[in-house]
């Protein structure tokens, strides 16, 4: 099916050129970006090029695809990442108590030095102690500190060395960290950042707040922007992944909601905006994964997709209740 309509897509822009290009041209999807965005570009531009509707459905479906993908990508990465980020952490919160901490210390260049060993007790505490997704038997089983130790080094390129007994010893300073929460999808904690200087948040922006591609590190070329006229580099088309085609729906992929259920789903955004986590504002995709969340383990019981999200923040906007700034939204002042 994706190889039928990247043919109807080069077939078009042959036939139908100045409309493609122009349909090109208006497309800005910030929530796309890297592999997600290729694959889905060119139904995009043919989806546009069929109404406004139809393209709101297929943008709707392709997040929501997009978006599953992304949880499900890197899973052990970002375990490893939840242990360092407590380590890195507990390193911090020391010199705090020592009060031999100033806030301009913490740079880029903070430096924290730890063993695969200390990285395979907090992950044993988080996944056996805390969530309760391994019991002590399972855990072992799955993790040691041989594995850890080559996923340090293959996985995140962490340098090493080795001290007095052949102990090996790595380091990852606070930017390393940032960049590979970045690469992998990893989300750290409020209090985390709360400890992090500005500049150096930038280093999230990318994958936190929009569904990015950890699965290609590379940027989109320039001839394949949208917003780039089109080159004869972007006429050959992709070739097929193995995948297994997606279907997409030829109607509305979400069912009708009742003035009840629309309801239940604002007032689960307004608490969500109440948070403290919220206090800084969320994008329209991070509200989407919330709710999708509570979907997925039965705390909400009806249906949410992308699109029936926008809709309840645009109902609450005209009512008062949120408000929207730079892209984020925010409980009204």
């Amino acid at each position: 099916m994706y190889t039928e309509i990247v043919k109807n897509y080069f077939l078009d822009r042959l036939t139908r050129t100045w409309e493609v290009y122009e349909a090109m041209e208006s497309l800005k999807i910030p929530e796309l970006s890297g592999r997600p965005f290729e694959l889905w570009f060119p139904l995009l531009v043919i989806a546009k090029l069929s109404g406004e509707e139809v393209y709101r459905n297929v943008l709707s479906y392709a997040l929501e695809v997009a978006g599953k993908r992304f949880e499900e990508v890197y899973v052990e990465e970002k375990k490893l990442l939840n242990a360092i980020e407590r380590i890195v952490y507990g390193k911090i919160r020391e010199l705090e108590m020592q009060e031999t901490f100033v806030k301009t210390e913490v740079t880029g260049g903070f430096t924290v030095e730890f063993q695969a060993k200390d990285v395979h007790e907090v992950l044993r505490q988080i996944m056996v102690d805390e969530n309760k997704e391994l019991d002590e038997r399972e855990f072992m089983r799955k993790w040691n500190t041989q594995k850890i130790g080559i996923r340090l080094h293959r996985s995140f390129k962490l340098k090493s060395s080795k001290v007095s007994g052949g102990k090996r010893i790595y380091n990852i300073t606070l930017e390393k960290f940032l960049e590979l929460c970045r690469i992998f999808g990893y989300k750290p904690s409020e209090e985390f950042m709360e400890k992090i200087p500005e500049p150096l948040k930038a280093k999230l922006q990318g994958n936190v707040a929009s569904v990015a591609c950890v699965a290609s590190s590379q940027r989109i070329p320039e001839s394949q922007k949208p917003s780039e006229k089109p080159s004869e580099q972007a006429e050959t088309p992709s070739e097929p992944t193995s995948e297994k085609p997606q279907t997409i729906p030829r109607e509305t992929p979400h069912m009708p909601h009742s003035p009840h259920q629309t309801s239940q789903i604002k007032e689960i955004i307004v608490k969500t905006l109440s948070t403290k986590e919220a206090s800084s504002g969320l994008k329209n995709r991070d509200i989407y994964k919330i709710l999708a969340e509570l979907q997925k383990h039965g705390k909400l019981k009806v249906m949410v997709t992308y699109d029936i999200v926008k809709k309840a923040l645009e109902e609450l906007r005209k009512e008062g209740k949120v408000q929207e700034e730079n892209g984020s939204w925010k409980l009204a002042q």
